[in-house]
């Protein structure tokens, strides 16, 4: 076996594990993702309302009352604390399968170049 001969086989290997590597991009699920971003959301406005809310000194969530501009039926009250979870949650959800969706999309694209060979 020559030193010529090792060097391809080498290179050979390492092309091979690039295009095994390449193929093996992760598929992340939609539905696990806009689980998760939901709930980080969600539990992250009602945790901020609730800490206001307990707070209650004057003028109390002067900038998270906005919310309400888009949140239909948003205060800061205990009451809007779960209607701004279910508001965020849904925002969130909505965020985390566009995000899975779009990363799948060009993954799908990457695999498909690299099988191909235009990579």
């Amino acid at each position: 076996m020559t030193t010529e001969n090792s060097q391809g086989e080498t290179g050979l290997a390492a092309r091979d594990m690039e295009r095994e590597l390449t193929c093996m991009i992760a598929h992340l699920d939609g539905a696990v993702l806009a689980l998760v971003f939901g709930l980080i959301a969600g539990v992250g406005l009602f945790a901020m309302t609730a800490i206001l809310v307990v707070e209650a000194g004057p003028d109390t969530g002067a900038h998270l009352r906005l919310l309400s501009n888009y949140f239909c039926g948003y205060s800061v009250t205990w009451r809007g604390a779960f209607i701004g979870f279910l508001w965020a949650s849904a925002l969130g959800a909505s965020a985390g399968w566009v995000i899975g969706y779009l990363y799948n999309r060009v993954a799908s694209i990457r695999r498909k170049s690299s099988a191909t060979g235009d990579a």
